[in-house]
């Protein structure tokens, strides 16, 4: 198929409102394209202008009309703020005569409220509804916190979720020895997507059964298989505090687990509300963490001994490439 041409827009944060600590991904995604992708796709900012009264506006200094555009967009520190942003570029965007507009958000926490429990909102329904009536033609991201979270998104504005379990699991094997070695699934909701990881290893796999005491609090409950003598590997989609994964690793090294390294696509690690740092925990108790750079850390050297973290933007950067010439993507994921 014939390919077309597009822009990456990078949305700008003005780092004295501390909206980001970056936005430095699309910067990296634009680097891994393949030089001929370059010069038909250019970079292009969308730039914060601020006003006295604390509100502000994206202003996108280069045309876009005719092309389509993809939005790298990461996870603010304030991800309230951070949605208006990106909604108010998704808007200036379209009124700009953009052929289509896609998001590739790298993380979207709100998709974690997929349900309701009384007087509450569906909220991962109420963002795919945003992203429509801003003007997103496709919303992309990485590994949702439940896979159903695709259904609050319509046929107008899809949303369109990628595996990282083949890709985490490759990088893994490239620099560890898979000897002696379990993988577990943190919960009984991690079951499915675990499974994938351990079968992308070629290794067994056991189940951790927990109960919610907490909106971010869990209590072990019971292990389903055997870990005694064993290497095992966590694995599940997001690190929120870090309590609970570092109770699963307890849990683990109480029943006869040798080592528990602890694996997610997305790594937070926000403080909890009793003030506690699980990156300094972390450190201090020698454990090991491996995700990929979906929410934007600045590990200190200390930190990075024990954090190994995989990069998103080339598989980014190949899943536009792809997509520009009309290529399958799910082709190159299974591959």
């Amino acid at each position: 198929m014939n390919s077309y041409s597009y822009t990456i827009i990078v949305p700008f944060y003005d780092e004295k409102r501390g909206l980001n600590l970056s936005s430095k991904m699309g910067e990296r995604v634009y680097d891994e394209l393949p030089k001929e992708e370059q010069r038909r796709a250019p970079l292009a900012y969308a730039n914060e202008v601020l006003f006295n009264d604390g509100t502000f506006k994206p202003q996108i200094k280069d045309s876009v009309r005719g092309r389509s555009v993809y939005v790298i967009n990461e996870p603010s520190i304030n991800p309230n703020e951070g949605l208006i942003e990106i909604l108010m570029i998704i808007d200036a965007l379209r009124r700009s005569d953009a052929r289509e507009i896609v998001v590739f958000e790298t993380y979207i926490p709100f998709l974690r409220q997929d349900r309701a429990s009384g007087r509450e909102p569906i909220t991962s329904r109420l963002i795919g509804d945003m992203y429509l009536t801003a003007g997103a033609n496709r919303v992309m991201t990485f590994h949702p916190h439940v896979e159903q979270a695709v259904m609050a998104f319509g046929s107008n504005c899809p949303l369109e979720a990628f595996p990282t379990y083949k890709y985490i699991s490759e990088r893994y094997k490239e620099g560890n020895g898979l000897e002696n070695t379990v993988v577990c699934a943190p919960d009984l909701g991690a079951v499915k997507v675990t499974r994938r990881f351990a079968n992308s290893l070629g290794l067994p796999m056991v189940i951790i059964n927990k109960e919610r005491t907490g909106v971010d609090t869990t209590r072990v409950e019971q292990l389903m298989g055997d870990v005694n003598g064993k290497r095992v590997i966590t694995f599940d989609d997001v690190i929120d505090t870090g309590g609970s994964s570092i109770n699963a690793h307890d849990y683990l090294i109480q029943n006869g687990a040798t080592e528990v390294v602890i694996c997610a696509t997305h790594l937070g690690f926000n403080d909890d509300r009793s003030g506690l740092n699980r990156r300094e925990e972390i450190v201090e108790r020698g454990i090991k963490v491996i995700g990929t750079d979906s929410i934007p850390h600045e590990f200190t050297e200390r930190e990075l001994e024990y954090f190994q973290v995989y990069p998103l933007a080339p598989l980014i950067a190949n899943i536009i490439t792809l997509r520009s010439h009309g290529e399958s993507i799910s082709h190159f994921f299974n591959s």
